[in-house]
């Protein structure tokens, strides 16, 4: 039997299954939050979902997560369009991949990752809450934490899903991806928006890490001026390495300079691409010019 109610859950650590009587419809290894319920989780309140069990929300269904929720490797969330998850609390998934990502979707949580090397060890934690940049900026009520122990060299491809009740003031077609750097800087990477779909798409990426979406680019990562889509540069403070990202495929050559210009190392693709690695672990700290094509320069500090 199925209950249509609003329910509180403030205990400190509680079972899914502990709500399954009193606010889901569970049938079939899914649990369905009906509409007309509305399941709220305090401040303070840690909810694990244990799997194999999928999740599922309904339109006209709310789940208020003011506290943690977390995700067990089996267990999935299904969100219905415009009933997703919200409030100042977070979902976390972790789990462990031994080989490459394709089209994966930890937890549930609609971020869609395609890597070209095992991460091994991975935690997804979602939130809702709007994120205000330095400049005043605001994003919208949707970002991601990637943390993994290989979490360089992914050659990542992301898929940042949204839903159109958090866009937040946002015009849904002008969304760019921004990743943050240095703890409060962000650093808009090459994107584009998928509206059929509610998803914001990136490829190319080296690392994965804290990710939302903003009304255009805050950062353009170009030192002369251009277009912020023909090539971009990340990340801005690097220890290991950095990724040049061209909007489209040509062939490419990229000179590495010091500060005063002097060239350092030559590189070249033996075909059109998007994309180059470039290994900076032996450089000594500092700041670096990336010059791509023989017009484009862009800076980064070798930390």
């Amino acid at each position: 039997m199925c209950y249509f109610r609003r329910v509180s859950v403030n205990t400190r650590d509680i079972l899914l299954a502990s709500l399954l009587n009193v606010a889901f419809c569970t049938a079939h290894g899914q649990s369905v939050l009906q509409s007309g319920t509305a399941l709220v989780v305090d401040p303070g309140t840690v909810l694990r979902i244990e799997g194999p069990l999928t999740v599922a929300t309904t339109p006209g269904s709310t789940w208020v997560n003011n506290g943690e929720m977390r995700l067990a490797p089996l267990a999935l969330l299904n969100e219905a369009n415009g009933a997703p998850i919200s409030g100042s609390g977070t979902e976390r998934f972790t789990s462990s991949y031994s080989a490459p990502l394709s089209n994966e979707e930890p937890g549930g949580l609609r971020l869609v990752v395609t890597t070209v090397q095992p991460p091994q060890n991975v935690s997804l934690v979602r939130g809702h809450q709007p994120i205000t940049e330095p400049g005043g900026s605001v994003g919208t009520a949707r970002w991601y934490q990637w943390s993994s122990d290989v979490n360089n060299g992914l050659d990542a491809q992301v898929h940042f899903g949204y839903d159109e009740s958090q866009l937040n003031g946002v015009v849904e077609s002008d969304q760019v991806l921004h990743v943050l750097q240095s703890n409060t800087f962000w650093m808009a990477i090459p994107s584009s928006v998928d509206v059929a779909n509610d998803r914001v798409d990136a490829i190319g990426l080296d690392s994965i890490g804290t990710l939302t979406t903003f009304s255009g680019a805050l950062t353009t990562g170009l030192a002369d001026g251009s277009n912020p889509t023909q090539a971009m540069l990340f990340p801005t403070v690097a220890d290991e390495s950095v990724m040049v990202v061209l909007e489209t495929a040509r062939s490419l050559s990229v000179e590495l300079l010091d500060a005063e210009g002097h060239t350092l190392r030559s590189f070249t693709t033996p075909a059109p691409s998007r994309t180059m690695r470039l290994d900076v672990s032996a450089l000594p700290a500092g700041l670096y010019l990336v010059r791509i094509n023989g017009d484009h320069t862009l800076r980064f500090i070798r930390s």
